[in-house]
């Protein structure tokens, strides 16, 4: 063993090729070999959906994540995907349906130099004024082009600024008296919407200027669901709500895409259905920074520190609690819907969904306080999603961890990772044991140099499996080229038969086999080899009872005229002088073909 950041050469074993739980079988079992074959297929379209916690507890987790944005494109584009990343904010859903308020929402915003800061004379007493901000060019957002923020009277502090519904923030100009000037001040509206992207700087830059002053009740599945343009029905959301138990869904106002108005400071009169105009990522169109691609796969990441409130707050161990069988109850409803999002039931139509989320019952949350009886508390909503949609559960480290940005980071990759596993076409047969997966390729057949015979397993140059999909990913130069479409991919490894089907069999009256050939497996019972043809024969074997396994069958290998069967190596070798050129042609071995001379 050796430090990682002291090792220079290529990696030829990890631990992860045999804690994936595929080397895993019992006593008894048999590993049995297999060889599939693929044709190169083209890039594999995926539109990554980041929806981010905006609320107030938020500050560190998003510079982490705008930090790692900036490594998501590069590990995107080393793999197979076509992809891009759209970014929305847990109050998605806040807003009001018209295009005013989603291109107020919209990145990137224009950025407004501050002018002026000063107290306008209005107290809200406890030493708190307010203070009236003017921009230039004017905000054009509220009346006077004019922002108020209540602050103390020192203005010594970074302004956080907020109008009615509508949250700015200031990067920088701070006032140091009740009429200062700060000319080299700006301000700029946080945002809850980013476009498709396949530009890490505007993703970076989109995540930076998210902010914090978002709603409090962040309902992550809600605003996924509305940015979609699609409503969601089910038990705990439009149907059997258990009211006292906290259960609000969101049908009370008939608003069962957006938020219920109870829980939301709509205006009166205004329902929100679906976002308006081009802003809805349905119907899938080709070309669109704001639509789903026709053929792309949606993938799903949640980002917080907090529980989703999609149908209520369900966030407290208080006197009183349902406990968590109400927060889960709407929970299948919604893997429902995220299994056939688009609701045309086809391939496309189940999300990868995933998240870097504070664990059940975990201390990373701002959820609750320090009372007794009202501690900090996640619920399991998040994980029971996750484990039924297959989907990865990544656990967001505590604010005091001093390796949090690395962290977050680290499992931002391993999410990725898996997204770019579930999309790949090279799906196994059977599941490998993943240290004895080997990987050949036709020549000339990747986008870079690679050592075709033997592919490298190395996730920046060769290929890696995914235990969750049983398939192969493919990154950098060993990525098939996608002009050679066509050409072939050869996987072969060993695979566990299972010949224990009792969990913990009881030893038979002869205690094991003295042998059995092949595939076959001991019957402990009967004391003797029962043989079941569990395997497919490659070309050039047949199947044989007795041997219970696949033998060479030279007669099925057609050779052709110019080669001959060879028993010891099951092939086919070329025949002494391509087995009788003419005269004026020369035998050229490596293809076992006659050409003319000269040529």
């Amino acid at each position: 063993l050796i430090p990682a950041a002291r090792y220079t050469g290529v990696s030829v074993f990890r631990a992860d090729y045999v804690t994936n739980g595929s080397a895993l079988a019992q006593s008894g079992d048999q590993a049995g070999v297999q060889c599939d074959l693929f044709p190169v297929s083209p890039p594999q379209n995926v539109d990554f959906v980041l929806v981010i916690d905006n609320s107030g507890s938020m500050s560190n987790e998003q510079a982490a994540v705008a930090t790692a944005a900036s490594e998501m494109g590069a590990q995107l584009s080393s793999s197979t995907v076509d992809w891009r990343v759209a970014v929305i904010t847990s109050d998605l859903d806040y807003q009001s349906n018209d295009n005013a308020a989603w291109q107020r929402g919209e990145h990137p915003q224009a950025t407004l130099s501050i002018t002026s800061i000063n107290d306008d004379g209005t107290d809200s007493g406890g030493g708190n004024r307010r203070i009236r901000i003017t921009t230039s060019p004017a905000s054009g957002y509220v009346v006077g082009d004019d922002l108020f923020v209540w602050g103390t009277s020192n203005y010594n502090n970074q302004y956080s600024v907020r109008t009615a519904g509508n949250p700015f923030e200031t990067t920088t100009g701070n006032g140091t008296s009740n009429t200062a000037t700060e000319s080299s001040g700006s301000v700029r509206r946080a945002e809850r919407y980013c476009a498709f992207t396949t530009s890490t700087a505007e993703l970076s830059d989109c995540v930076t200027t998210l902010g914090i002053r978002g709603s409090g009740e962040e309902n992550f599945f809600r605003a996924m669901a509305c940015a979609l343009g699609r409503s969601v029905s089910g038990p705990g959301i439009t149907s059997s709500l258990d009211t006292a138990g906290g259960e609000l869904g969101g049908s009370a106002d008939g608003e069962s895409c957006g938020r219920d108005g109870d829980r939301a400071p709509y205006p009166s009169g205004n329902t929100y259905l679906t976002p308006p105009g081009i802003f809805s990522m349905l119907p899938r169109t080709d070309g669109s920074a704001t639509k789903l691609r026709t053929d792309a796969r949606l993938a799903v990441i949640f980002i917080t520190d907090a529980n989703d409130q999609s149908d209520g707050r369900y966030s407290r161990l208080d006197t009183g609690y349902p406990g968590d069988a109400i927060a889960t109850h709407s929970v299948p409803a919604w893997v429902s819907f995220f299994q056939n999002f688009d609701g045309a039931g086809g391939p496309l139509s189940s999300a990868f969904v995933a998240g870097l989320v504070c664990p059940n019952n975990g201390d990373c949350t701002d959820e609750g306080n320090s009372t007794p009886g009202d501690e900090p508390y996640m619920n399991p909503r998040f994980q029971q999603l996750f484990s039924s949609l297959g989907g990865i559960e990544a656990q967001l480290p505590d604010d005091t961890d001093p390796a949090q940005a690395q962290k977050i980071g680290d499992a931002i990759r391993s999410i990725l990772q898996q997204a770019i596993g579930a999309a790949s076409p090279y799906t196994l047969t059977k599941p490998p044991i993943s240290s004895t997966i080997k990987v050949a390729m036709e020549h000339n057949s990747t986008v870079g140099p690679c050592n075709w015979d033997d592919v490298p397993r190395d996730t920046q140059n060769g290929f890696d499996y995914d235990p969750i999909s049983h398939a192969i990913v493919f990154y950098g130069d060993c990525r098939p080229d996608p002009d050679r479409t066509g050409a072939r991919v050869s996987v072969s490894y060993r695979y566990w038969i299972d010949q224990s089907p009792e969990p913990d069999p009881q030893q038979g009256p002869c205690g094991i086999c003295a042998y059995c050939p092949g595939i076959s497996r001991c019957d402990l019972e009967a004391c003797a080899c029962i043989c079941e043809q569990t395997v497919s024969c490659n070309p050039g074997f047949s199947w044989n009872q007795t041997a219970c396994d696949c033998l060479c069958d030279t007669g099925a290998l057609s050779c052709g005229p110019t080669r001959t069967p060879e028993d010891s190596l099951c092939a086919c070798v070329c025949l002494p002088d391509c087995g009788g050129c003419g005269a004026n042609f020369n035998c050229q071995p490596s293809y076992c073909e006659c050409v003319p001379r000269g040529g």
